[in-house]
């Protein structure tokens, strides 16, 4: 009777009670599977009832018996309990693993709680491709099961099967291939439970041709092969492969691509002759073969190798024994060379393409002349891009006078070069409107050389900028007269990073309160400044003559004393003042109390106020919000990122916020606000009268209870906030999974997609003929006519349309400029119709592509000729950004309009992306990138830095 009560306690408690169990009886099991709590279960019941050695042998034969009842009693109740009781969740990296190819690559994937795998299948398979060939690696019943493995992962896959009792059911990917990039799926299966994670790869290529140096020597009728190879030795098998002839006119010897053999532009002479080896091709081998060696293949080859941007070639030379000698090889190498050098020349003229190139003073004459002479001004010179020497720089400046923009930071100008540019601003109908020689060193005398010209009747600059030139108070007579002039167009002047001290800004005061000066913008950054400056600029302030709009004195020794000083100008009715910086000037919670007298005054016109690196604390900026009647309401931006803040000042800001107000920027990054300081701030998000639409909360110890929080705010109807940044936070997956369904998808940080940036090129061989293709096949613009494009089965006939060359995988972002009326930027299969004028081969017109179009500054969507009219973004701008995630069936189209902030010394630009729209759909084939465009139109793929 005992018996037959113990199991029938022992399957009642079963699984549930089994750890409690083994610890009671002083066994230290892992976490197992159910079938293996059987096994361990009985063999610790027949353990402890033996007593040690000792056991009776009728006892025995009466365990025996009942073991035998027992068994078949928990392998009835074994299913049941193994449902039941196997609950696990597959968990891999949430970020994209990078790693160079040729190295070796772990992809993590594990199992919550860590349950032991052994008795599990693991399946690690491709989820970017379509079909029935995927499988990467599988595991099951114990063994490796890879008969239906792809052949590319062969031998280069395997589990650490030590670590499957822990859980752990990683895969070591080796030696990884260019075609390794793009998404994996860990599944993992017991029974009927059954889950899994996506583990997303990024194998960025890097490899270098390498062909033997002394030349192929062999007879005519020969056979010969011409070495060639990668290093690493990564596979090249989806990479193009293209051998030429070099000092030819046909230079086509041997090409792959797409995994063929495409010779149809083959050299006649070469036909039938070549090979590559093919399976010699996944081991980085790319060596051709020349069957029956000819006189005329003597001469030099080059190995040229591509895989998406990234590029590399080699040039070997062949000496044909018995070949003969034929002269007229001579001019036509001659006549080859003198033809490419001049058309490179003329090239980096016109396209400005020698930023590379080491450029004669003679040429940089060419180039100026040729400047000087285009009808319409050129938008920027910038010094930096040319490769030459100090005579060659002296040249190129007076070009400044028919370009808009000079960009001269930072290029070791010598005195010879400032006279040239003082002589280009007195030069008549120039056009230059920014000047920058900031990081020059110019010292007081390179300003003195330039006075003339910026003097001048002639000059219209409008923006200067000097910062960094170790420039001092002598300097700043020169600018005042220049300042005085009354044909002065100066707006903006950056005097930043300079030692002027405050006896050079109390003599530059006397220029600015000139009636001539037209001075808005001023920044004296980072100049050694004190109390004096304020008590001078305050006095500025208060006169009526002067319209300044934007003061920048950040990190100057001003102290509270000084805010005193120019809290007095701050109140003046006459005080134009609309952004003021004062970043990292040793204030206190004191200066505060002087600001506020300032910013409650009715007439007050600030509407962007920096009080960053302050040591504030709480009780300044208390002062700022105590009174929500009477706080700063005018501010739009306000940022005070590490100002030494605690929660306590959010209960002020969140009040203020829940009053009339006009902020829309709020920085509050760096402060110790932790999630009690973020709840109290949203009292005040939730409001109707929040305007906020930027958020900056980087560093702010928040969890995941503080992203419920803002959580809440986001979800709320009256929510205008479009940009939150949480970087340097610890919110966990749950808290960004809690503010992930909440995030409107209006204007994003441009880093957020900037690491998915893909490099692309456009296809020669899709373009409609129409169309022009330059700069390294990145730019396509409406030519008129019919290019030289040879025929071929890819091309668009009809619509004036081009794909990419690269394939787009995985996630994928790029950028686009254009100029024009009409042109509409797309992704589509590569099968769309390249034949007629109907919609099968119009991109947008059909299922196999999506199109963003842009006729001038109105903006509509099309797939399969349905159409959908876009609201106009709040910036006009002439660049868009494309993202695409392809597992995720998302195509997202957004604007991008650039900002400059001024608030350091030295100007930092933005871009900030706004969306237009987002396609939800699944992916079936291989995507390309596309543009079409009108006459009179260009578009220009852009870098991703």
């Amino acid at each position: 009777m005992r018996a037959r009560c113990g199991r029938g306690y022992i399957m009642a408690l079963g699984y549930i009670s089994f750890t409690w169990a083994l610890i009671a009886h002083g066994e230290h099991y892992p976490l197992v599977a159910p079938r293996e709590f059987l096994r361990i279960l009985s063999d610790l019941i027949y353990k402890k009832l033996c007593f040690g050695s000792f056991c009776h042998s009728e006892l025995m034969n009466h365990l025996k018996s009942e073991m035998n009842v027992l068994w078949m009693m928990l392998l009835i109740f074994s299913c049941p309990i193994e449902t039941m009781s196997v609950q696990f969740k597959v968990v891999g990296p949430a970020a994209p693993l990078v790693a160079v190819a040729g190295e070796d690559l772990v992809l993590p994937c594990s199992l919550q709680p860590n349950i032991s795998a052994e008795d599990m299948m693991v399946e690690w398979s491709r989820s970017d491709h379509t079909g029935s060939d995927t499988l990467v690696h599988l595991y099951e019943d114990y063994k490796d099961r890879n008969g239906d493995q792809m052949e590319s992962y062969r031998q280069r896959t395997a589990l650490f099967k030590e670590e499957l009792k822990k859980g752990n059911a990683s895969l070591k990917l080796s030696a990884l291939q260019p075609s390794d990039d793009g998404a994996y799926q860990c599944f993992i299966r017991y029974g009927s439970q059954y889950d899994d994670a996506t583990v997303y790869v990024k194998v960025e290529v890097y490899f270098k041709v390498v062909v033997p140096a002394a030349p192929l020597v062999a007879v005519a009728g020969e056979d010969l092969v011409l070495p060639c190879s990668l290093q690493p030795n990564i596979s090249a098998k989806d990479m193009i492969v293209e051998w030429i002839r070099l000092h030819r006119t046909d230079t086509l010897v041997h090409l792959y691509e797409d995994y063929k053999d495409r010779n149809r532009d083959q050299m006649e002479s070469y036909r039938g002759r070549t090979a590559l080896f093919k399976e010699e091709l996944k081991k980085g081998n790319t060596s051709l073969k020349l069957s029956a060696l000819q006189p005329s293949d003597d001469g030099a080859y080059k190995c040229f190798i591509r895989y998406g941007s990234q590029y590399d070639d080699a040039t070997l030379y062949v000496e044909v024994k018995g070949k003969g000698f034929h002269g007229w090889k001579i001019a036509i190498i001659c006549f080859s060379v003198f033809g490419v050098i001049l058309t490179a020349f003329i090239a980096y003229i016109l396209k400005d393409k020698y930023s590379k190139k080491q450029l004669s003073p003679t040429q940089c004459s060419v180039i100026t002349y040729m400047r000087l002479h285009t009808e319409n001004p050129r938008k920027e010179l910038d010094l930096s891009k040319f490769n030459t020497s100090e005579e060659g720089y002296r040249r190129l400046i007076p070009a400044v006078s028919n370009c808009r923009k000079a960009q001269f930071a930072g290029c070791n100008l010598t005195a010879g070069c400032i006279e040239e540019l003082n002589a280009a601003l007195k030069t008549e109908n120039s056009s230059l409107k920014e000047l920058d020689l900031s990081n020059n060193n110019l010292q007081d005398s390179g300003v003195e050389k330039l006075s003339d010209g910026l003097k001048s009747s002639h000059c219209k600059v409008e923006t200067l900028r000097f910062a960094g030139c170790n420039l001092t108070a002598g300097c700043i007579e020169e600018l005042n007269a220049a300042l005085k002039t009354e044909n002065s167009s100066l707006k903006e002047l950056d005097l930043s990073n300079n030692n002027l001290q405050d006896s050079g800004v109390e003599k530059l005061s006397d220029g600015l309160k000139s009636s001539h000066c037209k001075v808005e913008t001023l920044r004296l950054a980072l100049c050694n400044l004190e109390k004096k400056t304020c008590e001078t600029l305050g006095a500025a302030l208060l006169s009526e003559t002067w319209t300044l709009k934007e003061l920048d004195l950040s990190k100057n020794n001003l102290r509270d004393s000084g805010m005193e000083k120019l809290s007095d100008g701050l109140k003046s009715s006459n005080c134009t003042l609309g952004i003021l910086r004062l970043a990292t000037c040793n204030f206190t919670g004191k200066s505060c109390k002087f600001l506020i007298s300032a910013l409650k005054s009715k007439i007050s016109s600030l509407k962007e106020l920096d009080l960053s690196g302050n040591d504030l604390q709480g009780s300044g900026v208390e002062e700022l919000f105590m009174d929500p009647q009477s706080s700063p309401c005018k501010l739009e931006i306000l940022r005070l990122a590490l100002c030494y803040i605690e929660e306590k000042v959010c209960e002020y800001l969140g009040s203020a916020l829940n009053q009339e107000n006009s902020l829309k920027e709020l920085d509050l990054s760096n402060n110790d606000l932790q999630d009690s300081g973020v709840e109290l701030l949203s009292a005040g998000l939730k409001s109707s009268h929040c305007k906020l639409e930027i958020l900056r909360l980087s560093g702010c110890m928040i969890t995941e209870k503080g992203c419920s929080s803002l959580a809440s705010c986001l979800s709320s109807s009256s929510s205008h906030l479009t940009e939150l940044d949480l970087t340097y936070n610890n919110p966990g997956d749950s808290g960004e999974n809690l503010l992930t369904p909440h995030c409107k998808p209006g204007t994003l940080r441009y880093e957020r997609l900037r690491q998915y940036g893909c490099d692309l090129t456009l296809d020669p061989n899709t373009a409609y003929r129409a169309l022009s293709l330059s700069e390294e096949n990145r730019r396509v613009e409406w030519r008129g006519g019919q290019q030289s494009y040879p025929d071929h089965p890819e091309r668009f006939d009809r619509w004036p349309q081009v794909l990419s060359r690269e394939r787009v995988t995985g996630r994928c972002y790029w950028e686009a400029e254009w100029s024009g009326g009409l042109i509409y930027v797309a992704l589509s299969y590569k099968t769309i119709s390249r034949k007629g004028r109907v919609s099968d081969s119009r991109f947008g017109g059909n299922e196999k592509s999506w199109i963003l179009m842009i006729n001038n500054n109105s903006y509509s969507v099309h797939h399969n000729n349905n159409i959908t009219d876009l609201p106009p973004p709040p910036s006009p701008s002439n660049r868009v950004g494309v993202y695409v995630d392809c597992p995720a069936g998302t195509l997202s189209f957004y604007t991008i309009s650039s900002h400059t902030h001024t608030h350091s010394h030295t100007p930092s630009h933005t871009q900030t992306l706004t969306h237009l729209h987002t396609f939800y759909t699944t992916f079936t084939e291989p995507l390309y990138a596309g543009f079409g465009l009108n006459k009179a139109c260009s578009v220009c793929l852009c870098k991703i830095e």
